[in-house]
């Protein structure tokens, strides 16, 4: 008897410094998480509504990506 696995290969997410500035007027700064192979625009254009940030202060915050107004990426 022969099984067929579905084995998804998994990208790396790398980190991406970034300013978030949110619909209330609230900024932030800290970093993103984008595939390895993707740009922060790929990340808010995906499917799932939100996303999770880290801030300086290393709180992980999950940002309706709906409610962001201007998102800069610091190289």
């Amino acid at each position: 008897m022969r099984t067929a696995f579905n084995i998804q290969q998994k990208i790396p997410k790398v980190r991406e410094y970034a300013e978030i500035t949110l619909t209330d007027g609230t900024v932030m700064n800290g970093y993103v998480f984008v595939d390895a192979t993707a740009r922060i625009q790929e990340l808010l254009n995906g499917n799932d509504p939100f996303m999770p940030f880290i801030d300086s202060t290393e709180t992980v915050h999950l940002i309706n990506k709906g409610a962001i107004v201007r998102i800069q990426p610091f190289d």
